[in-house]
């Protein structure tokens, strides 16, 4: 980011998938993949996840990385970490 941008933080409630079941996570699931009316796709996501149960929790950030890669995601830079 340059000297004068700004960035815009939105701490999305917990979830386990985008696959919702239930209003909260369908929200969450709209903003992660850009659905959500009158918030702009975003141009970077930050998963933090539990280790106790990494293979329900790396669901998700499977999920995710396929997102942002397959194209329906609009980024200039197509790094995912």
């Amino acid at each position: 980011m340059g000297e004068r941008e700004t960035a815009n933080l939105i701490d999305l409630p917990g979830l386990y998938s985008l696959d919702a079941t239930s209003l909260d996570e369908q929200i969450a699931s709209d903003i992660i993949t850009g659905k959500q009316a009158g918030i702009p796709k975003p141009d970077a996501i930050v998963a933090v996840v539990d280790a106790t149960n990494l293979e329900r929790n790396l669901y998700l950030v499977t999920q995710i990385m396929e997102h942002w890669h397959s194209g329906r995601h609009r980024s200039d830079d197509d790094r995912c970490f």
